[in-house]
């Protein structure tokens, strides 16, 4: 079994309220949801408006998938928002049994 574990931040430089930022956040979150079946929540910055820091995991038993899903993550939140993704990082994991 093998996890990707992804890491994101996107700076928001015309956001001015926290209500404004979760018009940003809700449809990434879903939409990383929705397109690759991560699970995906907010992680840090909950209280900066101009910084939304994402974490997204999902699960697999084939290594490769999930790098070429590391990739196409960025890709994916990259044409789905006007904002920065000023950070990221993605990584697949070995789990399980030795």
């Amino acid at each position: 079994m093998f996890l990707l574990v992804v890491e994101m931040e996107i700076h928001i430089p015309y956001c001015r309220s926290l209500k404004e930022k979760r018009g940003v956040k809700l449809p990434l979150v879903e939409g990383l949801r929705r397109s690759f079946g991560l699970a995906v929540a907010e992680v840090d910055h909950a209280d900066r408006h101009q910084l939304l820091s994402l974490g997204a995991a999902g699960v697999s038993g084939d290594a490769a998938l999930l790098d070429r899903m590391g990739g196409d993550v960025r890709s994916w939140v990259e044409s789905h928002t006007d904002a920065t993704l000023a950070a990221y990082r993605a990584e697949c994991l070995p789990w399980g049994r030795e």
